[in-house]
């Protein structure tokens, strides 16, 4: 692979990255992770994957997830290497079923006060939490039906 396959593999990773957390220029970024860490070439194919496995662990976790880091304390602190409780702890559940559970921990924090809210108010809420939109319509299509 080339330097400038590797630059291209890394600024994948750092633009996957700034959907989530803080990231800087990827010339910055690159130069400081080759000057970090010797194995850099190893390592590199590994990036993307973790994002995406860490995006996907905090979709699905359950309690407290603490906020992404920047990129660059990330790279530095080789977090590509943790691991995630819903993924180690060989409790056998699938990303499905931790899905399903987060969603029935969603309905029951949440349903109570859908159901007595103003539509501004569920405006408001859905503009600030996007995640919860899906909450909100099914708890909506549920109330016409039952009219």
């Amino acid at each position: 692979m080339t330097d400038n396959n590797h630059i291209a593999v890394f600024d994948q990773a750092r633009v996957l990255y700034r959907k989530y957390g803080t990231v800087r220029g990827n010339a910055t970024e690159f130069a400081d992770f080759k000057r970090k860490h010797r194995d850099w070439k190893a390592v590199l194919p590994l990036i993307r994957k973790a994002i995406d496995d860490q995006a996907f662990w905090r979709a699905v976790a359950i309690g407290f997830v603490p906020p992404w880091k920047n990129f660059k304390t990330w790279i530095y602190q080789r977090c590509w290497e943790e691991e995630h409780p819903a993924r180690t702890r060989g409790q056998g559940e699938s990303p499905e079923k931790m899905a399903e559970r987060k969603k029935e921990k969603m309905r029951s924090e949440y349903t109570p006060w859908i159901i007595e809210a103003t539509q501004d108010a569920l405006d408001d809420f859905v503009k600030r939490c996007p995640h919860v939109k899906w909450l909100v319509d099914e708890i909506q299509a549920q109330s016409r039906r039952m009219k």
